[in-house]
């Protein structure tokens, strides 16, 4: 299976319960799928209003809390346990990630409709 495929996969379940989020808020912003330097692919979705839940395709998941200095930090899986992944976002125009140091750019996808 390709790997967008499998992206779908696993990102539709996670899209269908997401909360709804304007792309103006902070938070919402950041939501989308990026493409790290070293070709893994984090989709990242809003969960709570001050966290954002991140998945991987290979299945690993986590939690980002946002710290007071404007970074995130991770929690593993459904875990309260750091898993020492820390996260920093650009400013929403540009799209781009440091996703426990592999820098990552937001990816674009066609919409239909």
């Amino acid at each position: 299976m390709n790997p967008c495929a499998r992206l779908c996969l696993v990102c539709i379940p996670l899209c269908a319960t997401a909360s709804v989020v304007r792309a103006d808020d902070v938070i919402g912003c950041h939501v989308g799928t990026y493409r790290l330097s070293n070709g893994t692919l984090v989709d990242i979705s809003p969960e709570d209003t001050n966290t954002l839940r991140w998945i991987q395709l290979d299945g690993e998941t986590g939690v980002l809390h946002r710290t007071a200095q404007g970074a995130w930090t991770s929690t593993s899986g459904w875990t309260d346990r750091a898993d020492g992944k820390v996260v920093s976002f650009s400013a929403c125009t540009e799209g781009r990630m440091q996703f426990a140091g592999v820098p990552g750019q937001r990816m674009v996808f066609a919409v239909r409709t």
